[in-house]
């Protein structure tokens, strides 16, 4: 057992980023000054990365200025190494060090490494060293589509293949248009959990045709035989004396009429099949000896075909997946050649590239390339890393632990996880690799192995519930992977975390679908006000949904009742009334002829204008031509709209219409999505409303952010974040989901390979590898379900609401089944309250109390239940500058570069989330940063700065005769010898700007340039613009 090697298991709340960074800490302080070097920290993701950051940076700070108050340095082995003043020396230090050299201190995402490996051995592996990293590869995969499409030939056998594969859905009334199909393709290629199977699909054309010949003959022999049965089947029962009114239910009868009429694959034998094994084929007042006579002759043919109907399912099932095999590797050849002639690299691809290319050669080699040498490595949120980056990281960790370098000291590998909150599976993140790591060592060094076993943050209610509820799961679900993970859950709780709430509201399906949902909208709305009540803001309750859509659909109703709301999730474009306003006079303008786009304007006016008789007023302006209603409806003129290219058309309507101010930011938003369609090759491929149709559930717009407003997200975006408060308002969710393909290995006669199926349980017929592979399969489907339900009810810190469905059935095949299972076993009493209306069973475990009583009750006032205290750290731009002097400078060079590649409006939000996606700038800096950026393009003085109707130059040089070049950070020629300059600067207002920007303007009018107007603009809380006199 050593230090060297740790793997620290930590359930929620446990304080895992705490121990990460005290652990940080402790090599940087134990060490040379220039240890941080040395140290690679990875996690994975940026919000991540940068939490652990700020942590490990404030922590030195504090320890600098007095060691007494910071945790790390009292809690940890510090504090008998150093005395007080050395330890404070000795972080400042370092601290000043990492300051001055900030790109040394490494603590980034493992993409972000792995971008930095990759850019180092680019010649290596014949890459350009200048490409362009794509990160979205939703919409890469899109266009990859349409080019691929775009690129067959006529008469091509691959054409041929598509185009049967087309045709073949089409008959099976599924769309016709493929490319949905190649964008699967796309994710499942780039989803490292199949990175092994798509690299030995290698299935040729010629083996494609022979397989397929194959599987056509087989199923067109099965199905000949299954008929040939029925008519036996159904003679015998002719020439018996049994009536079909004899049989139970009709279901023999029924089901051979089926056999004549309806596609066999589809037809459900289990019902059938059960009657038949129980003896129930005939209704016992019709039983006779002749009957039995006749049931026991047919039962082996009925079973036979049973059987035969089972074949054809698996037939039909490979049959219509060949030609997705088959096309796995042409796809994904494709995809690399179009990468590289674009002189692009899809994020997606750098772990397989970095295993092909890299993870063999030796360490110091890799060292060399990328300039550092790594002693240290800490990896963080381990169980969301995958099997391949695993892998690729085992050389390097390798080399520091063992030493090989005889020269150089020791390293160490601190791996801290919690396979619980695994719930990126579909990411390539693989929590057995977490699971198995103590017993599947990769090193010669045995690892010390630890729990944080204390939840710091969550009140007690809650830890007990929570640590009964999955063990229960784990013990009723006979699932050895459950077990391991779930079955010795034991957390305490801090000793002041006593108390917490938890309700339980059950609904019977009737109330709970969507037919319903307002039901479970209505609950919702309830609890806040109940909250309210209690003392507590909306800033302190959360509402945590499993999809987009759910909350999407909640956001909605709570701002329809005026709740504000505050969210990361992203609200469809489409759901914008307005939006759809201007996209139905956009069909208009493509075609003055679509009725239906007129009848829906006709609405929308009718609606805005408030009319007392919206029949009469839209049948009236139906009949109107197209002029006459432009004129009467709109107040425009047709012809002079239907003139004006797309861009403009939009922007006149805007300019036209005084109702969109209810929706400005939806409407602006849509406006930049069609600038940038009509800029993109598509436009030259298909009409913009061909790409809203396929492109509108995805194009989304954030909600406008309020300090005291309710949290909706999803249960992905919380992990790793904590509330006061959670409402939890669809909790049932399907533990298995039925639309997933699996591989699976198949060994018979002209059949034999490993294939993508559609996950069947038809499929376990193939023999005992089939079963186990789809065993395994399922077990993990639903260990994934459990571990989001897990991070779920592990965010709330005084209460959690549960809102779920009651099922018909209780067996275990949805959350909310094991939820009533739980409670039903553990004989939980209903409770009586006037929140229950409506809910089959209301359950309250523990007591709710206010928040004035909770903050008595506590010696100190917890932090998380302010949000000024919560988010006191930068409230604004100016405090954020003023925190840390010797970070302001680094904040100021960074909003500058951004200002820099912003020329025009619409390209604010992608330059800023580029940054955020870089890890450049965190949550918080982004947060001030598109808020000012929002003051200068918004302030009536700079808008010409950022309008696409004069020319503009960003920091470019202007060369003034004979020799004197001047770098304004903002040139706007209105004309060719009209200009406005513009300087950005943070701090106070200063002579020195005066005069610099006077030299500006002196120098241009020099020139023979008019200067119009010179601006210096000053970013702080507010934005200070002054205008300079000409």
């Amino acid at each position: 057992m050593t230090e060297k090697f740790q793997i620290i298991n930590a359930s929620a709340g446990s304080g895992k980023t705490f121990s990460l960074a005290s652990n940080v800490i402790m090599k940087l302080l134990s060490g040379d000054e220039d240890s941080y070097k040395k140290i690679l920290a990875l996690t994975f993701t940026n919000n991540s990365a940068n939490e652990m950051k700020n942590r490990i940076l404030d922590e030195l700070s504090q320890i600098s200025k007095d060691p007494s108050k910071s945790i790390i340095y009292q809690e940890t082995k510090l504090k008998s190494l150093f005395k007080e003043q050395q330890i404070s020396k000795k972080a400042t230090k370092v601290l000043n060090k990492i300051l001055h050299n900030f790109s040394f201190f490494q603590i980034s995402t493992i993409d972000k490494f792995n971008h930095r490996l990759i850019r180092s051995f680019s010649n290596d592996m014949s890459l350009s060293s200048d490409f362009d990293l794509v990160i979205e590869s939703d919409e890469f995969s899109e266009n990859l589509a349409l080019e691929f499409i775009e690129g067959l030939k006529k008469e091509s056998s691959l054409t041929k293949i598509i185009i049967d594969f087309a045709k073949s859905k089409h008959s099976n009334n599924k769309s016709w248009d493929i490319s949905y199909d190649l964008k699967n393709l796309l994710n499942l290629i780039w989803d490292e959990n199949n990175y092994q199977n798509v690299k030995t699909q290698k299935l040729k054309i010629n083996e494609f045709h022979k397989l397929k010949s194959h599987l056509e003959s087989k199923t067109n022999t099965i199905l000949k035989k299954i008929k040939e049965i029925q008519a036996q089947i159904q003679n015998q029962i002719e020439i018996s004396d049994v009536e079909n009114s004899h049989f139970s239910y009709n279901a023999l009868p029924s089901f051979l009429k089926k056999l004549t009429t309806s596609s066999l694959s589809k037809i459900k034998i289990e019902s059938i099949e059960k009657r038949l094994n129980d003896g129930a084929l005939i209704k016992k007042q019709n039983q006779t000896n002749n009957s039995d006579f006749l049931i026991n002759s047919i039962t082996p043919v009925l079973k036979e075909t049973f059987s035969l109907i089972s074949q054809l399912r698996i037939y039909i099932n490979l049959l219509d997946n060949i030609p997705l095999n088959f096309l796995i590797n042409v796809i994904s050849s494709f995809s690399k050649d179009f990468q590289r002639d674009n002189n692009m690299l899809l994020i997606n691809d750098f772990n397989s590239l970095i295993s092909e290319n890299i993870s063999d050669l030796d360490a110091p080699f890799i060292y060399e390339k990328i300039g550092t040498k790594y002693n240290n490595y800490f990896i963080d949120e381990f169980q969301d890393t995958s099997e391949l980056q695993w892998k690729n990281l085992i050389p390097l960790a390798s080399h520091a632990l063992l030493n090989e370098e005889l020269d150089d000291v020791a390293g160490n590998l601190f791996i801290v996880g919690d396979p619980k909150q695994s719930v990126y599976r579909w990411r390539g993140a693989r929590p057995e690799t977490f699971i198995e790591l103590s017993n599947n060592n990769p090193f010669f060094i045995e690892p010390s192995l630890g729990d944080l076993e204390i939840n710091r943050r969550t009140f007690s209610k809650l830890v007990d519930f929570n640590n009964s509820f999955f063990k229960h799961i784990s013990i009723n679900n006979k699932s050895k992977k459950l077990e391991s993970i779930y079955g010795s859950l034991d957390q305490d709780h801090e000793k002041d975390k006593k108390g917490g709430y938890i309700s339980i509201s059950l609904f019977s399906p009737k109330f709970y679908t969507t037919g319903k949902i307002n039901e479970i909208y209505k609950r919702v709305l309830k609890l806040i006000s109940w909250k309210q009540k209690q003392g507590f803001n909306l800033s302190d309750i959360t509402i945590l949904c499993r999809v987009n859509k759910e909350c999407n659909l909640i956001s909605s109703f709570l701002i329809e009742n005026n709740i504000r709301v505050k969210s990361e999730e992203l609200l469809a474009l489409s759901s914008s009334k307005e939006v759809n306003f201007i996209i139905n006079l956009i069909k208009i303008k493509q075609n003055k002829y679509d009725s239906q786009a007129k009848k829906d304007i006709i609405k929308f006016i009718s609606l805005k204008n408030s009319s007392s008789d919206q029949y009469n007023f839209i049948s009236q302006k139906l009949k109107l031509d197209i002029d006459q209603f432009f004129h009467d409806i709109l107040g425009i003129s047709y012809n002079y709209y239907s003139d004006l290219d797309l861009y403009q058309a939009v922007e006149y309507i805007i300019s036209k219409m005084d109702f969109f101010k209810s929706a400005t930011m939806q409407v602006n938003f849509l406006l930049d999505e069609v600038f940038s369609f009509i800029n993109s090759k598509l436009s030259h491929r298909e009409t913009f409303i061909q790409y809203w149709e396929r492109k509108k559930e995805k194009l989304k717009v954030n909600l406008i952010e309020e300090t005291n407003a309710i949290k909706v997200l999803t249960i992905h975006k919380a992990k790793g974040l904590e509330f006061p408060i959670v409402i939890l308002p669809f909790f049932d969710f399907e533990l298995k989901r039925p639309d997933k393909k699996i591989w699976l290995d198949i060994s018979e006669q002209d059949i034999e390979g490993r294939f993508l199926l559609n996950h069947s349980k038809t499929l376990r017929s193939f023999g005992t590898h089939a079963n186990e592979t789809i065993e395994s399969y399922e077990e993990n489907m639903i260990l994934d379900t459990i571990n989001v339900m897990y991070v779920s009810l592990t965010r709330g810190i005084i209460e959690n609401h549960i809102i779920s469905n009651k099922p018909n059935t209780l067996k275990n095949q949805s959350t909310g089944a094991l939820l009533c299972n739980f409670i039903s076993e553990n004989n939980y009493p209903c409770s009586e309250d006037s929140l229950t209306e409506n809910s089959d069973a209301f359950y309250e475990i523990g007591q709710s109390i206010f928040k004035q009583n909770l903050v008595k009750k506590q010696q100190k006032k917890t932090k998380i239940l302010d949000s000024k205290i919560h988010n006191q750290k930068f409230n604004d731009l100016s405090s954020f500058l003023s925190t840390n002097r010797k970070l302001s400078s680094r904040f100021g060079n960074i909003f500058h570069n951004i200002m820099s590649e912003i020329e025009y409006e619409h390209q604010s939000d992608y330059v800023i989330n580029d940054y955020f996606h870089r890890g450049i700038i965190n949550k918080e800096e982004k947060k001030q940063i598109k808020s000012s950026v929002d003051l200068i393009i918004k302030h009536s003085c700079l808008k010409r700065f950022f309008s696409k109707k004069n020319t503009i130059y960003n920091e470019r040089e202007v060369f003034i005769p004979p020799d004197k070049v001047i770098v304004p950070d903002k040139t706007v020629f209105t004309s060719k010898k009209d200009v406005f300059i513009l300087d950005y600067k943070t701090g106070k207002r200063s002579k020195a700007h005066q005069n610099q920007i006077e030299s500006y303007i002196n120098a241009l009018n020099n020139a023979n340039y008019r200067v119009k107007g010179a601006f210096l603009v000053y970013v702080s809380s507010k934005i200070d613009v002054l205008e300079i006199s000409i």
